[in-house]
């Protein structure tokens, strides 16, 4: 008999990360561009994090789905001084080497007089200075020495990626330093719960090289984790995102247990892992595949810990008597019997044996247990040739469709959509995940929203930054899954112009030929005013005129229609200028010509 596991075999899955911000419903009304969606670091970061949690337990190879593909991390070497610890992983099919630093054990004095020692002492990293860092952290640092020089030089092919917790977050920024000071890649870091390492000047040192870093800390309403604003008065690396305390409240809400719990790796790992596409144990993805099987032999395949509603879909073909069948582990015993399907009762028979099967399909609904997966061969005097291929398909959503997003005002987004065509049966859609990047400080940002809270499928973002092209995309949740994010609707924030702002325009003119004095009647006694051969107003921004001159020359260069626009005072672009739709046009007669006017403006 042969048997495979879950270990074998791959899983698709979804994505996302959530801080909060203010969200309101809003009425329909016309949209901007749309473009391909842009990959986020969700899937790395929870890879990230489960390595770094697996620091504080004997190093060995380990599986993980990335991106809907399974690969398998080698556990390669360890340096594990009285200091700290590291652990290297590497995966061929990915190309990635994973380092990993354990954080603090509190069991372990000299860990904790490691974090303890926080004098600030000079930093130097391959002969170049940086800084001063925490004395404590630049120990451990060193007693590392060995391991550092352990890295095998066939890595320098694989894309380098550090991580560690509390001291292993500290430690992951040296060691991520020291190979950048070497001239090697680091192409990500990623820490949790991390300390402040050094002064002004380290951090300066460390940014200027550009590293791709992100530092996760642990929140709970107005609490955080402590560790990560320590020691008091120094600086903290870069911007910070948040992750919400799962395990935290409850009766010691404000005690020492809420501070260890806000501290523990356990939870940046359970958050990050429910908003990607990642997961420890990769599900079932079996190509197809011929195998034998020989004269009454069965092939079992273990399937763990299956969501509620997953569907198991299989192919098959074969010149002879075989069956295919599933049980769940708990409550049937497996026996095989030659004259009997999958040995009796208390199976699903999937496919009956049969003198053969051409590429027949079949498809199984599956509860939140664990099964096995059976196929058989009936033949009773040569061995089956069977060819069949699998896959468990998970309850995940649909992402929502057709986003858009229209500018409201110049802090104001309204997004709308449609809503997912499949919401994961036996699931219901219970939230949406907004995520935008382009606000001025560079940041990437999400929040979720019920859809109890949600209006005819949109909703508008505030507290956006004025003249920045935003980027949105929008996840479907159904209580257990995130869909995968929807394509990006993009828009620029800008003020709104009016269009009423120009009230008359004398004489009433639509055509001229030779240069006219005209008055205009305004409401505003500031802004800017534009002829424009379009009624996007294209070119308003850098050929505006202020409307309180006296007198300036427009030159029209084509013969046409012209436009008058309109911007605000403190207009910058194009897009915040309007047409005013109470004043005609004007039609240009020759290819060249000038207009004189003389604007006495009236204000009403």
């Amino acid at each position: 008999m042969k048997s495979h596991n879950d270990d074998d075999f791959e899983d698709t899955r979804a994505i996302q990360l959530l801080p909060n911000f203010k969200v309101t419903s809003a009425s329909p009304a016309q949209w901007l561009f749309l473009l391909p969606v842009q990959c986020n670091s969700a899937d790395r970061d929870a890879l990230l994090a489960y390595f770094a949690s697996r620091s504080y337990s004997d190093a060995t190879d380990h599986q993980w789905t990335y991106q809907g593909k399974c690969h398998r991390f080698t556990f390669l070497n360890t340096m594990d001084s009285p200091l700290a610890r590291g652990d290297l992983f590497a995966s061929s099919s990915l190309g990635w080497a994973i380092i990993s630093f354990r954080g603090t054990v509190i069991q372990n004095l000299n860990n904790d007089l490691t974090d303890i020692d926080a004098a600030q002492i000079p930093c130097q990293l391959n002969g170049a200075p940086c800084g001063n860092v925490h004395s404590g952290f630049f120990s451990a640092f060193e007693d590392l020495g060995q391991f550092r020089t352990r890295i095998p030089r066939d890595l320098d092919k694989y894309k380098i990626f550090v991580t560690g917790h509390s001291l292993g977050g500290a430690l992951a920024v040296l060691y991520s330093l020291d190979r950048l000071t070497q001239g090697q890649n680091v192409d990500g870091l990623v820490t949790f719960g991390q300390p402040r390492v050094g002064d002004a000047e380290f951090i300066s040192t460390f940014q200027s090289y550009g590293v791709d870093y992100v530092r996760y800390v642990k929140t709970y309403g107005t609490q955080q984790d402590v560790v990560t604003s320590l020691p008091p008065g120094w600086p903290d690396m870069g911007e910070r995102q948040d992750v919400d305390c799962t395990g935290c409240g409850g009766m010691f809400a404000w005690g020492p247990f809420n501070w260890l719990t806000l501290h523990s790796m356990s939870g940046y790992v359970d958050v990050l892992r429910s908003r990607s596409q990642s997961a420890q144990n990769c599900a079932m993805q079996q190509d197809m595949e011929m195998m034998t099987l020989s004269v009454y032999d069965e092939v079992q395949y273990t399937l763990s810990n299956v969501d509620m509603g997953t569907t198991l879909h299989l192919q098959i073909s074969s010149p002879d008597t075989v069956s295919v069948c599933v049980f769940v582990v708990e409550d049937t015993d497996y026996s095989y019997t030659s004259d009997r399907d999958c040995g009796g009762d208390g199976k699903r028979l999937l496919l009956p044996s049969s003198n053969g099967y051409e590429g027949q399909e079949t498809t199984y609904r599956l509860n939140d247990d664990s099964y096995v997966l059976v196929l058989e061969n009936h033949n009773a005097y040569r061995s089956a040739e069977i060819t069949w291929g699998g896959q468990l398909i998970l309850p995940v959503p649909s992402s929502p469709s057709n986003v858009k997003a229209q500018v409201l005002s110049s802090s104001q987004v309204q997004l709308r959509w449609n809503r997912p065509d499949d919401s994961g049966y036996p699931y219901e859609i219970t939230h949406y995940v907004v995520e935008y990047s382009g606000p001025a400080d560079g940041g990437y940002y999400s929040f979720n929203v019920s859809v109890n809270e949600v209006l005819n499928d949109q909703l508008t973002v505030e507290g956006l930054d004025t003249h920045i092209l935003y980027q949105f995309t929008l996840s479907a949740f159904n209580s257990r899954f995130y869909s995968t994010p929807s394509t990006t609707a993009m828009a620029f924030t800008h003020n709104i112009p009016s269009d009423d702002v120009i009230r008359s325009m004398q004489p009433n003119v639509t055509r001229t030929a030779t240069p006219t004095s005209f008055r205009f009647k305004a409401s505003s006694s500031t802004g800017w005013i534009y002829f424009s051969g379009d009624k996007l107003c294209t070119g308003a921004f850098t050929g505006k005129v202020s409307l309180n001159q006296t007198i300036t020359t427009i030159s029209v260069r084509e013969k046409g229609k012209y436009y008058l626009c309109y911007g605000g005072g403190d207009a910058a672009y194009d897009v915040e200028f309007a047409v005013q739709s109470a004043v005609p046009l004007l039609n240009a007669g020759w290819e060249d010509f000038s207009t004189m006017i003389s604007k006495n403006i009236c204000y009403s």
